[in-house]
């Protein structure tokens, strides 16, 4: 992947770390949080687990899908287009 040749795949790619990176951010703050405050956890195993496709959910809870779909139509793609390659 180079500036000269940056497919849909390599798009999704930087969205997605991108994201990773920020959810991340969220889930150590939390725990940060919950080790200050010393909360009690609770923990279980569910068949729900396995949620599928969670790009487009992450944006929309992190609020980020606005921001992304102007990143990515920046550089001449929808957010649409993308969608194909979560697995």
């Amino acid at each position: 992947c180079t500036r000269f040749s940056f497919s849909r795949e390599d798009a999704y790619r930087a969205a997605s770390l991108a994201l990773r990176d920020r959810l991340l951010e969220s889930f150590n703050d939390t725990n940060a949080w919950y080790a200050e405050k010393d909360v009690k956890r609770g923990y279980y195993l569910s068949a729900e687990y396995l949620l599928g496709r969670a790009f487009q959910n992450a944006l929309v809870n992190l609020d980020l899908e606005p921001a992304f779909k102007d990143a990515l139509m920046g550089l001449g793609f929808e957010m649409e287009e993308l969608h194909p390659f979560e697995a």
